[in-house]
């Protein structure tokens, strides 16, 4: 009996797709907010936040990445190799920036010596031993990659559209969630 490729992405896939991409615009908002504030007090709760963000972003990704490697998922639309080539170089790009983003941000977080309380729960363990040269260093890096993360934020949402209104196809309807059957 040959097995058939699902038409639609799992559910768990369509959530942290969506998750995944409700916590990255969020924390870009966050950080963007912050940078505009003259407020201390304001500015250190919105940063802690985007920190809380970016370390949840970390893990789920990491369980994102889990499932995509174990869930069977729906074939790639019908069109050029070259397309599909750089569709899924796009999707892996997207699954390396949202780890090291992250992890450069709990990384230079440790070295500047500045904890992370997460969701102002409890405080995230340091990954480095203080060193605010190496810090700087790596907010720079965090930064340039935040940067090229959204350039890839807009092309992706960009070929979405595309698929949807010009090539008419189903790529779009099968990150959404299924309608329900009246």
């Amino acid at each position: 009996m040959a097995s058939t490729r699902p038409t639609h992405y799992p559910s768990l896939i369509i959530g942290f797709h969506w998750l995944v991409a409700a916590l990255v615009l969020a924390a870009f908002a966050l950080v963007f907010v912050a940078e505009e504030l003259g407020d201390k007090s304001l500015k250190g709760t919105l940063i802690t936040l985007h920190k809380s963000i970016g370390i949840s972003v970390l893990f789920i990704m990491v369980l994102r990445i889990m499932m995509t490697l174990t869930i069977v998922r729906p074939a790639a639309a019908p069109g050029p190799r070259a397309l599909r080539i750089v569709a899924q170089s796009v999707h892996w790009a997207f699954y390396g920036l949202l780890i090291a983003i992250p992890f450069l941000g709990w990384w230079m977080s440790s070295a500047a010596g500045k904890p992370i309380n997460w969701f102002f729960l409890f405080e995230v363990p340091s990954v480095a031993a203080l060193d605010m040269p190496f810090a700087k260093e790596l907010k720079e890096w965090h930064e340039e990659l935040g940067e090229i993360l959204l350039v890839l934020v807009g092309l992706h949402a960009g070929a979405a559209l595309w698929h949807h209104y010009v090539k008419k196809d189903n790529t779009l309807q099968r990150m959404l969630p299924k309608k329900k059957s009246p």
